[in-house]
């Protein structure tokens, strides 16, 4: 079979391929490997790749070829007109692993079965969603998706640099296309220059006229200048919370949870919460803004009562109001204590915030889609936000996380960074108004802990203590990561 006949199959001509035993799917899937980054809108049908689904795939067919019995090839229910199933079979169910389930709008069904690790063959009239489609295991039918998260991917990608010294730095930052092409055009022109001239290299790095300034840019730069950093607390010997000014050792959390999901009702989330304040949470966070404004005031008013008073509640709304509608359900939810409302609005939406401050008495929260020094600067001349939430892997890295810092020390307003709690405990320990770290519950991240080396848990107080090792303490844990390797 030529890969081009497979690449314009559609789907029923590719299960008649199938159950005819024309292809296999080790064929199809090795026919679609370099066409995963840039589908060809022609493609109906979609092959694509999660870790070691080439390994399951063969193994698949070769259980078929025995005549074992086995679950679903792939089944994903969004808009499926055409589905297959290892013998060829044509269905419209999808995956008994969806058995009962009601289906989701395209991108989110698409993000959530991206995490269960297999090959997908679907029809589908989208292109843009064949990057990201990786669905449930070949041979045992069942996935490891729990379906209790509406964000079911952790996406992190590690900046190396080394030196002619044998010290070798670690950034953290995100894997997508726009970031990983400016990272790989900074880097090249790194190499010979002093890893301890962040500022010379910020500087030659971040120029609005040829890179850009608010983007994949700023995000590709923040990470080398993470790793630099780590560097430069390597050779100095010290962690860098001590480099940076040494404030203090433990730092306060919230654990980011309560998604929406297909299923979860209130009392699931009500257990969700009360689980994560067994496991040493003193605050916790909470997603609304995805359902009506009645639904979400009832979801916080259950998720209150199973905290009680103590425990601090933030909401989070990932920008999805009008400044008016952010007021309504300000308003409705006050009495049950918010902590902080998160991204009410739009980020650059400075004059909602403004309105949405003046007419609420929850504190706001915002900054994770800022960028560097400036935007912050016009952030806090709005004095609307209390808590600001930098988040150093898109912002410009550390060099810019302190500036941010200073300029909110100046104006009495808090820092509480947003994301990965590795790249930011250190800079949180360095300073004062450093308030709160949002921290990745294990129950929600199966691959938490094993990341990096020296990841803290959580203390009983609800606070974790930085580790004290040189640096940045981002190394990545490769003993622990050497079994997921496909390359």
């Amino acid at each position: 079979m030529q890969q081009e006949k497979l690449y314009y199959t559609d789907a029923t001509k590719l299960a008649d391929l199938i159950r005819t035993k024309q292809v296999s799917p080790v064929e199809v899937v090795k026919a679609h490997l370099d066409r995963i980054e840039a589908v060809n809108p022609k493609i109906n049908a979609i092959v694509t790749m999660a870790d070691g689904a080439l390994e399951a795939a063969k193994k698949a067919e070769a259980a078929v070829m025995s005549g074992e019995k086995l679950g679903a090839l792939h089944g994903v229910p969004f808009t499926v007109k055409d589905s297959i199933d290892t013998a060829g079979v044509l269905t419209q169910r999808g995956s008994p692993i969806f058995k009962g389930r009601v289906p989701d709008t395209d991108a989110t069904a698409v993000a959530r079965v991206k995490a269960a690790g297999g090959i997908l063959i679907a029809k589908t009239n989208p292109p843009e969603f064949a990057t990201s489609i990786e669905t449930d295991n070949l041979l045992t039918g069942q996935t490891n998706n729990p379906w209790n998260l509406d964000y079911v991917n952790v996406n992190i990608a590690i900046t190396k640099i080394e030196t002619d010294i044998g010290v070798t730095g670690y950034g953290i930052g995100r894997d997508n296309v726009g970031e990983n092409a400016m990272r790989k055009q900074f880097l090249a022109k790194m190499i010979g220059k002093d890893p301890t001239m962040t500022e010379a290299v910020w500087k030659e790095f971040w120029i609005p006229k040829l890179y850009g300034r608010r983007g994949q840019e700023t995000k590709a730069l923040s990470s080398i200048d993470m790793a630099l950093w780590d560097i430069k607390g390597k050779l100095a010997g010290l962690p860098i919370w001590r480099l940076l000014g040494g404030y203090r050792n433990r730092i306060p959390t919230y654990v980011a949870g309560g998604y929406y999901s297909k299923g979860k009702g209130t009392r699931d989330l009500q257990a969700e919460m009360e689980g994560h304040v067994k496991n040493n949470a003193r605050a916790v966070k909470m997603k609304i803004g995805a359902v009506e404004i009645a639904e979400d005031v009832e979801r916080i008013k259950a998720v209150r009562e199973v905290l009680g008073p103590d425990i601090k509640l933030m909401i989070d709304a990932n920008c999805a109001y009008s400044y008016s509608d952010a007021i309504r359900i300000a308003k409705r939810v006050e009495e049950y204590d918010i902590y902080w409302f998160e991204e009410a609005v739009q980020p650059d939406d400075y004059e909602g915030f403004i309105k949405l401050s003046r007419a609420t008495s929850i504190p706001l929260a915002t900054g994770e889609n800022e960028y560097t020094k400036h935007g912050f600067r016009d952030l806090i001349a709005t004095q609307a936000i209390a808590f600001l939430q930098p988040d150093a892997r898109y912002m410009g890295g550390v060099t810019e996380f302190m500036k941010v810092a200073g300029m909110a020390q100046a104006h009495g307003l808090n820092i509480c960074p947003h994301g990965d709690q590795q790249a930011h405990i250190q800079l949180l320990g360095a300073i004062p108004n450093g308030h709160m770290l949002e921290f990745g519950a294990k129950e929600l991240n199966p691959m938490a802990g094993q990341v990096y080396k020296y990841t803290p848990d959580l203390n009983e107080d609800g606070t974790v203590t930085i580790p004290d090792v040189p640096g940045m303490a981002s190394d990545p844990n490769e003993a622990a990561l050497e079994k997921y390797r496909v390359a």
